[in-house]
Parts: structure tokens; sequence; C-alpha cells
């Protein structure tokens, strides 16, 4: 909309400082000022429905107590205005938002939420100003204590411990040594500024923070001379700044310290131990450079394309050096936009007597690039490849919060927000740049010259994990014994006084007070998935409309029900290999240039939908360029030669490793895959394909001849035309995916393989670290459909019940419960203390929903919350395939109407049949926990089988 003044006049206490046209985001950005206190306003004025506003606030953490962090957590629980436990949940009970959350960087805090409702916009506006300017945490502490840390006592107490969301958080996040190498090389190379503090909380240090620092950290920042308000999208800017301006204008100027200094170079070498049950070639080496300052958003771009030549891929020419010198597995590069950039590279699966060689083999590589200059036409397709997914903007977020990410960076730190959003300058620069020697300059200059660095050996060691438990409590004993009488008494009573609190109910006044949008509001009808679906020959194609601009979207499903399972387990292999080795026409390096210079996104993988199990191929690339697509497409999937050995075992041992880590960083995928696995034969299958199994099959999958010649095997076995499915966007030219398919074998393919069901009922697996994830899965009776009442019990069971139960008293990071389409109501934790403890809170949703029931609360929240979860904002490649997958899952639009209409329709008779229903399925519950290998002992669970063997 155009803004009804002109530049250099005020509104509603708003100065207008500039506007900006920005081309390549579709719009113009106005740049504003509070004249009364100086908090600054960008808007990004463009079409787009889902309307994006983000409050956000330079936090500068002089320590590692987390104090940024826990703050980020504790404003949300009550305010002024909204004084009940936790507006921000109760917002999420009667909101039709598409992203709400906060999120704490190292230098700043953020709180974002998009939407596209008009009227929400307003609503959660509100909540968020009065909590981050007027929280309750400054006046009661309880907040502080449930989501920060506190001490609590046993029974008898004579065991002192810590609890607490944040406290818990954080202990997940240091119990993984990837996550462990970012922030600790962080902290070696920004020792004296505000880059050397953990903003996110070292767990041994969270227990430091006093809430007297905690609430002067809030009356530091928390300032709108340090705010910055970021709008984008179609909003009614007036409505907006008036809703500003209610809360801004109380506020005098404040001077704000929050002026991030640089640091000075140093140079750091650290060796620190990790608990890793397996100790061989298990050590990660992490180097980091300090390699400039954000003075444009060109340069930065530099640096992570930069990361990418050296170290994207197995041909990247470092990777492929260390790689084939066998000093470690696998290697990752990477930098983060922040006013000093770092740059890091993570070398994992190694060991300390090859430190010295991976040092050579770094600086050896270097110099010779720096020598004889970089491949051109690779950093040129990579520039590319950059250039597509910056303006394709695939991201699960919505495109304001894209936008935000990009601007608020150069913002931060005095640049202009609107040349973070200049892609047709940025990637313009680079190319001129690459050709003019930049890419060796930065070599040069800020890798192999540079003295402000830091090297830190994380080495294994499988009896740390039992040390440091009991280190931690002998601590804790220590300054239990040191406690008074009155001291302990205190402590039980704040313990009893925080459990009332999070057992009691918001008074109803209050709830009532939050601002709603209600079900009566809502069209209708929803916006349904539209395409088209045709089978002929044997093949099925679905046919959608374009949701990016000028850009096309292909998947491929082949069939591969005729597999039996020792293929199926090596298939997702497979698929990775496709795309990394060469084919009969070129070298794998040759390969992947022309691919990320002709193709934005190409991918192959397993999928395991009702219809059945499938090979897929799934590309994006722009319109233009499809021809060239099609055709490296096609050289991937027929011409891939399966000789390199060595390569092929590096990729394995690569898939290896990063399932390992996956199931230590979030095992709630790996818990919910082994608990559904005993439920049908399609979860036994996914398993296979995804979890345990697949697991397994990684740590004692050698490379021999049997498994070459599998793979040599398998094109002819795959493309068949039978069966096969073909989703795709209605601007890729029918000719050339014809000429595409062509070469597809005629033959029928042979009949479907069983896979047989296997689990244990219960199972648990040992992860390394003290904290874990639960799974609680369960079928609806056979023949039983999901309905919308199902999903509303579940989002009433996730906002209330197990949130209280589980996050809020229990000290888990989340909990979650679903009812899938395809049948199975499945409840998950995260990061949770006391994971089998949270699976006995499961199994009482049925008698906690009938309490809610009989509590008289009003439903409509809930609805409008589950009809909102259902209509979630969908990125281009996923709105272009969301019609396939209905199909693919035998589900239609239709079945989505009539389940948004069953929402709509939810009575508490509905919900009391659910709650009966979840008494009933009891005993069909399976359930998995990954945890601590302690923590999984002292809870008991069947047969325990740690992840990574010793």
């Amino acid at each position: 909309m155009s803004l009804p003044f002109d530049i250099g006049s005020v509104f509603h206490g708003f100065h207008i400082d500039s506007v900006a046209d920005v081309p390549d985001a579709g719009g113009r950005l106005w740049r504003m000022t509070y004249e009364k206190n100086g908090a600054e306003l960008v808007w990004l004025d463009r079409a787009d429905e889902v309307k994006t506003f983000v409050i956000a606030f330079k936090t500068l953490p002089e320590d590692d107590t987390g104090v940024a962090h826990i703050l980020e957590h504790s404003v949300l629980a009550g305010s002024e205005k909204y004084p009940v436990k936790s507006p921000f949940d109760e917002m999420r009970k009667s909101s039709v938002c598409v992203f709400m959350n906060a999120m704490t960087s190292r230098d700043a805090t953020y709180y974002p939420f998009s939407t596209r409702n008009d009227t929400d916009l307003l609503n959660l506006a509100d909540v968020y100003l009065d909590a981050v300017f007027h929280p309750l945490v400054l006046k009661d502490p309880m907040a502080f204590r449930q989501e920060g840390w506190h001490h609590e006592l046993s029974d008898d107490q004579r065991e002192l411990s810590v609890n607490g969301v944040v406290f818990n958080e954080m202990k997940g996040v240091f119990a993984s040594p990837d996550n462990r190498a970012y922030r600790d090389v962080m902290s070696a190379l920004y020792p004296d500024i505000v880059y050397g503090h953990d903003s996110g909380g070292r767990p041994e240090k969270i227990p430091e923070l006093t809430y007297e620092d905690f609430r002067d950290f809030h009356r530091r920042f928390y300032h709108p001379s340090n705010a910055r308000v970021f709008l984008d999208g179609s909003v009614k800017i007036a409505e907006v700044l008036e809703k500003l301006d209610a809360f801004l204008s109380p506020y005098e100027r404040q001077e704000v310290r929050a002026e991030i200094g640089l640091q000075a170079p140093v140079e750091i070498c650290r060796r620190i131990p990790y608990a890793s049950a397996a100790v061989e070639n298990k050590a990660i080496l992490a180097l980091g450079w300090s390699v400039g300052t954000m003075r444009d958003p060109s340069y930065s771009h530099a640096v992570d394309v930069l990361a990418d030549y050296l170290c994207g891929s197995n041909e990247a020419p470092l990777k492929k050096a260390l790689l084939e010198q066998r000093v470690c597995k696998d290697a990752a590069m990477g930098c983060y936009d922040y006013r000093q950039i770092p740059l890091f590279l993570i070398l994992k699966d190694t060991s300390e007597e090859n430190f010295g060689a991976i040092r050579k083999v770094v600086h050896e590589t270097l110099e010779q690039i720096c020598r004889d200059g970089i491949d051109l036409p690779r950093v040129l397709s990579l520039i590319d490849r950059d250039e597509f997914a910056e303006r394709e903007m695939n991201s699960r977020r919505p495109k304001g919060l894209a936008y935000f990410s990009r601007a608020v960076r150069l913002w931060l730190y005095g640049g202009e927000p609107s040349a973070a959003l200049d892609t047709t300058g940025i990637y313009g620069q680079l190319r001129s740049g690459a050709e003019s020697g930049l890419f060796e300059r930065i070599i040069r200059e800020r890798i192999l010259e540079n003295r402000h660095r830091a090297e830190i050996g994380f080495l294994p060691d499988p009896t740390l994990a039992e040390r440091k438990a009991a280190e931690d409590r002998a601590v804790l004993e220590s300054l239990r014994r040191k406690l008074t009488p009155d001291e302990l008494r205190t402590i039980a009573g704040n313990v009893s006084a925080l459990k009332a609190w999070q057992g009691r109910d918001d008074p109803a006044e209050d709830i009532a007070g939050i601002p709603r949008i209600a079900s009566r509001d809502l069209p209708p009808c929803g916006s349904p998935a539209e395409g088209t679906v045709k089978t002929s020959g044997g093949v099925t194609r679905i046919v959608s409309r374009p949701t990016a601009a000028g850009v096309f979207y292909l998947e491929l499903y082949f069939p591969v029900n005729d597999l039996p399972a020792d293929d199926l387990v090596r298939l997702p292999l497979f698929a990775r290999l496709l795309g990394k080795l060469g084919t009969a026409r070129h070298s794998a390096f040759e390969l992947q240039t022309l691919i990320a210079a002709n193709i934005g996104r190409v991918s192959c993988s397993t999928a395991s939908a009702k219809r059945g199990r499938y090979f897929k191929v799934s590309v994006a690339a722009l319109a233009a360029k499809a021809a060239a697509a099609l055709e490296l497409v096609k050289e991937v999937l027929w011409e891939t030669q399966f000789d390199d050995a060595g390569e092929i075992e590096k990729i394995l041992r690569q898939k290896q490793i990063a399932a390992e880590r996956e199931a230590a960083n979030d095992g709630r995928v790996l818990a919910l895959r082994a608990a559904r696995r005993a439920l049908a034969e399609r979860w036994a299958a996914a398993d296979i394909l995804y979890g345990e199994r697949q697991l397994r099959w990684l740590q004692e999958q050698k490379t021999d001849d049997d498994l070459i010649s599998w793979c040599r095997n398998m094109p002819a076995r795959l493309l068949k035309r039978d069966g096969l499915i073909i989703s795709h966007t209605d601007n890729l030219p029918e000719g050339l995916l014809d000429l595409m398919l062509a070469g597809l074998d005629p033959g029928k393919r042979g009949p479907a393989v069983h896979i047989p069901m296997t689990g244990d009922r219960p199972c648990a697996f040992s992860i390394d670290g003290d904290t874990g994830f639960s799974a609680w899965v369960a079928p609806l009776p056979e023949n039983m459909r999901t309905t919308g009442p199902m999903r509303v019990a579940a989002r009433i069971l996730s906002l209330g019940y197990l949130h209280r139960e589980v996050r809020e008293i229990g000290g888990a990071y989340g909990v979650h419960m679903n009812v899938t389409p395809n049948g199975l109501v499945e409840c998950t934790s995260y990061r949770d203390p006391s994971p089998f403890a949270s699976l006995k809170k499961m199994n009482g949703t049925g008698p906690a929903l009938r309490a809610f029931v009989d509590s008289g609360f009003d439903i409509d929240r809930f609805v409008v919350a589950t009809v909102a979860s259902m209509e979630p904002y969908r990125p281009p490649a996923d709105s272009a395939v969301f019609f396939a997958d209905l199909y693919m899952d035998e589900r239609t639009p239709e079945d989505e109407e009539r389940i948004r209409h069953e929402v709509l329709s939810t009575t508490k008779a509905h919900l009391l049949r659910f709650a009966e229903l979840l008494d009933s399925i009891s005993s069909c519950v399976t359930t998995c926990v990954v945890g601590g290998e302690r923590q999984v002992r002292n809870g008991g669970g069947g047969q325990i089988r740690p992840i990574i063997y010793r």
C-alpha cells in the first residue's frame, strides 16, 4: 500500500527517513525512526498475504550463564497486560499464525511471527510488545526458575539437583561434539568481546546466573532505544504504527551500551575431551579463522561460496585432498554473518596423531590453489546455484523472515538493510570478484597469512560422561552439605512454590483477555491443493502450477515394492551416490560443476508412502535451463559409474557419521521410527530405509565387490516405466520430459515383497550425553479414519496437559502430540531429562482430555489453532508438490477439506469419545527412548542398545 505521508514527515511518532526500491524483493523498503526514543523500523512493502513482524534487540552477554537465552524464554511467560503463565502459548491456541517463535544469537535476540490475517497481526504484536517491555518475570521469579534453572531436593533432602528448560536444552546442545566444535571455536577466536561468550549458556555456568543479574540484563537491553522493528508484506501500516506508538511513547531516549568491539588477533590451540562411547578415530579437529568484518553483503557471500568451493563435496579441492590422505572421514566448512566473520573447518572421525598431517594438507592445498588459481567455471557454477537458492527462497520459514535474516546482519552493525536484499548487485559483484582474484586473495590474506586463528582438538573419552556425572554430583553434594537448615527449607519452599505456580490454572478472566481469532472469523473453506492426475501406459502423471517465478519442479517416483529387505537397506546409499560419482561422460568434479550451473537442486532419495515404497528423484531448476537440466538428470540416472570403490567407501562412512549424529542430536526421529516399526509393514520398511536398521547396516557394511556389483545393476532394476509416478509443474516443456524418459525399460516389475514387522516393546537406545528423547505411538483401530476432532484433541493435549507436565514441570525442551492422517496417535518429547517419566505422562492423555472437557474451557481457541496447523506456510517446492504428496498418501483435497470442516464442527462430545479411545488403545502402545546411558538404564526400557558401538 502507499503511505499517507512523505519522506521527512512524522506519523504516529515515526519520522520517515527514507524509501528505496528493492526490485529483487518485489517491493520498496521504508526506514523510520521513532523520534522520542530512537527505536528503528524497517518495512519491506511488497505484495505478500503472509505478513511478518519482528522486534529485535542487541543483547550482549558478558559471561556464559545464558542470560540472553533465558530472558528470551522468560519474557514470554506473562506480562502486565496479559498476566497468564504463558501468553505466547495461549496465542498458539487461538492464532492463525504460520510462524511464531523467539531466538537468541550471539549478539541479538529476535521475536518474530508471521500470519495471513491482519487482525491476528495486531493481536500478536500486542502480546509480543507487552511481553518484551513489561514482562512479569521482572517482579516474580517463577518463570526464571522454570525456564532458566532452579535447585531441587530429593524427598529425603539428601540429594540436590538442577533443573530448568534452558539448562536441559543446553545440556543436549553441548552433548553434541559437532555443536561444541563451532561454539568452542567461536569462544576461542573472540575471547575479549561478546562473541567469546555463549549466549545460549553453558550448562555448568547457567546455575551461576542470579535473578538480580537477569533483571539487570533486561533493564540494560530491552529498551526502545535499542529496539529494531521489521515488517514485511501487505500490512496495514497505519494500524501497525499506531500500535507501536502506544507501546513506545512512554519511553524517553536512553543510552544503551550495545556497541560490539573488534577482537584483536589471537592464536589459540587447545585440546578438550568429550564424552564418547567409541574412541578409535573419533577425534574432531576444529579450525577457525576470523576473516573480516560485515562491511558489505557481497563479502560474507564470498566467504560462504569459498567454503562451498573448498569443502562442499568430496570433489572439492580441500576436502578431496584431506580424504585422499585419509587423515579424516569427513570435513565441513562454513561461516557466520557476525560483525567479525568466523570461518570454520571441522574435520570429523580422525585421531590426534593426524592433527599435524591435517594442518599440512590444509596449508599445502590452499597454497597450491593460490599459485594455480581457482577453477573459475566451478566457482561461477556455485555462484549460480547460490543465486538460484536466494531467489527461490525455498525455506519452510515465510519469505518475510528470510528477508529479515538477510537485512538484520547489516542493520545491526550500522549498514543499509536494502543492500542485503540487492541480489542482482551482490551476485554481480561475486562474479566480477571471481574473475579478478577475489577468492585467491581471501585464501591468501584471510586464511594462510591470518594470525587470528584457533585450533581445538576434541578427543573422545569413554569414561568422561561417568566421571563428569560423578563430579557434578560431588559438587552438588558439597553444596548441599554447606546449606543451613533454613537454606534447605528455602530451596524446598521455592520448589513447592514453583510447582504450585506451574500447576495452577490461569484465572478465566485473564485467559479471556488474550486477544484471539474466533472460528467464526475463519473462511468456511480452505485453499485446496490443485492438480490433475492422468495414467497412461503404466505411468501416472501429476501436474500442478509453479509457485516460484521461472522455476520448474519435477519428482519421479520409481516403485521398489519388489525389492526385498536386503536390497531395500542398500537403496539409500545408492541414492546418495548418484550425482556424487562420475558418469560415462564426465568426471565427478565435472558433473558437479555442470549440475551447479544448470540445476538449482537435484537429489535422489527413498520414500515410504501409503501407496508403497519408492526411489525418488527431485529436481528444481530455472525453466529457461530445462533442457540442460533434464539432460544432466538423465546422465546421472543412466550413466553413473560405480567403479571407484574408494569414493563409495568415503560416502558410505560419511552417511554413517551423519546418521549417528542425527540420532544423538535429534533422537525423536529415531525413537519414532523404532516405535512405529512393530505396527505396520509400511513402518517396518521405513525403519529399514531411515531408522535403526539403516543405521546398523551403515555401521557394519563395507565397500566390497558385492556392493559395487549391486549398485551397477540397480539402474536396470529401478528405471522402468511400469508403475512410475511423475509429478511436475506445468511450466516444464512436455516434450523434454518425454525425451528424458524415452530410455525407460517397458518391462513389468516383479511382485511386491512382504517386509515383516519387527521391534521390541518397549525399546531403548543409548547415546553419548545425558539428555533424552521419547516416543509414544498407538494405532487407531482398524478401519477407523483420522477425524477433525482427533486433531483438535491432540492440539489441546499438546498445548495444555503435556506442555505443563512434560515441559514446564518435567523440564523437557519440547513435547508434542499428533494424530497422523494414516491413523497413528503419536507423542514425542525433546531434550528431556526424564524421558521415561514423560512416557508415563503420555499414558494419562485420556483422563487429561476428560478433565479438560469437564473444566468448561472454551474449545474454540484450539479449533482455530488446529485449522492454522493444517494451513501452514509452504515454501515453493512444497507447494508445487503438495497435491502429489496427497496422492502418494492416498488422500485427496476433498479429504483435507472434510477434516477441516470436522475441525470447525468439533464439540465436547467428540472430545470425550476420543478420550475413551485413548484409554482403549493404551494396550497397543509402543514406545522408544533415546538417551544417555545412565539415564536410560536408570529409567528401564527393555533391551538397551548403544547407538555407537565401542
